[in-house]
């Protein structure tokens, strides 16, 4: 009878307490199973769902696609690792890292033309020197996103 109870107490409850949630089951499972480009851009989605409850996860998804994508010369896989890891330094309240991780997403997205990334990076840069009470160059980023 004691292992029946533990059996259901196992089957019924403990499955749940040990489960994630089912979207980042589902990325898990699909980064399995992919490779190339997809899977790069899987592990990014899944770092990017990750970072704000599971920083270290996110930042080791990020970190392999980040590995992944200078290996196959994927320039958007890797401005947007970068990006990830600017995201997470800047939450993490490591604003230098932040900037530094940012500078080379920005060169990334200016050399491919991607102004809508350069415009989210200048905002990523301008929010870290808000925090290190740099105002000056905060505004002057603030500013260049619009532009």
């Amino acid at each position: 009878m004691k292992i029946l109870l533990s059996l259901l107490f196992f089957l019924f409850i403990g499955e749940n307490t040990f489960s994630q949630n089912p979207k980042e089951d589902s990325l898990i499972k699909q980064i399995d199973k992919l490779s190339g480009t997809k899977k790069i851009d899987t592990q990014l989605a899944l770092g990017e769902y990750l970072h704000k409850n599971k920083s270290e996860q996110a930042k080791a998804y990020a970190a392999e696609a980040l590995k992944m994508s200078i290996s196959s010369k994927y320039d958007k896989g890797i401005a947007q690792a970068y990006d990830l890891l600017s995201v997470i330094a800047l939450q993490e309240s490591k604003f230098q890292e932040s900037i530094e991780y940012s500078l080379k997403t920005l060169e990334i997205s200016e050399r491919n033309k991607d102004f809508s990334m350069s415009a989210q990076v200048y905002v990523s840069i301008a929010n870290a020197y808000l925090n290190l009470s740099n105002f000056k160059l905060a505004v002057s980023n603030y500013k260049k996103a619009v532009n």
